[in-house]
């Protein structure tokens, strides 16, 4: 298969690798794989294993969370994950008492680190640079409910068929948001476009490009998927 022209690459990622598989001119083909085509993951006995490790049995609900992301621009801010895995998880939350699962992949052990550190009465699940990334995956098909910034955690999470909300800011959520009808996602209020808009803007030196996106949205989010999806 040939990434050529014919593409949509203004499309979801796994829209235009629907495409990619179906060709152009293919008539009712396309129209199937359109209804077809959902990323799954795939994981070993020995990779189940080792999650269950991570996660054992009796943890009863658990909460995923990835704090990280690969560019700290599209990183919302460690004191709001903290705030919202406590509205969930205490008493009178949506997951009351639930154990917390904190992803991060190496080189992200700081901010995860602070978001374990948060979580008290013995709850927090350390799963901060410890596997591979199938591991990881396996791991988050064991949470019941999976909240993080744009990265490849979320994909998988996704993939694994966990209940996904996906955190954006400096991204395009039309082409990589997470997908699937048990997947949603928030969006900061201005665009990547209008983020990133100011003079002497750097990728590689600009500071957290999240914070117009509040907790308070973000819980109001959480809710309704709670309700849509009956969790």
């Amino acid at each position: 298969y040939i990434f050529g022209k014919h593409i949509d690459k203004s499309c979801h990622k796994v829209e235009q690798a629907r495409q990619l598989i179906a060709g152009e001119g293919k008539g009712s083909r396309s129209d199937d794989l359109k209804m077809q085509v959902n990323p799954r993951i795939w994981v070993s006995e020995k990779q189940k294993s080792r999650a269950r490790e991570l996660i054992p049995d009796n943890c009863g609900k658990v909460l995923g969370v990835g704090p990280a992301a690969n560019w700290r621009g599209k990183t919302w801010p460690v004191e709001r994950f903290i705030e919202i895995i406590g509205w969930l998880t205490n008493d009178k939350g949506l997951m009351p008492g639930a154990h917390v699962a904190v992803f991060a992949a190496p080189g992200e052990e700081e901010i995860a680190g602070k978001v374990l550190k948060s979580i008290p009465n013995g709850k927090g699940l350390d799963i901060i640079a410890k596997t591979d990334p199938g591991t990881a995956a396996a791991a988050l098909s064991l949470c019941d409910f999976y909240i993080g910034n744009d990265s490849g955690l979320m994909h998988c999470a996704a993939a694994a068929g966990v209940p996904t909300l996906g955190l954006f800011g400096p991204s395009y959520p039309d082409i990589y948001r997470p997908w699937g009808e048990h997947c949603d996602y928030i969006s900061t209020p201005k665009s990547f476009d209008e983020l990133i808009d100011f003079e002497g803007y750097s990728p590689s030196t600009v500071g957290c490009l999240m914070e117009g996106l509040s907790t308070d949205s973000v819980k109001e989010k959480i809710a309704n998927i709670f309700q849509v999806q009956k969790l």
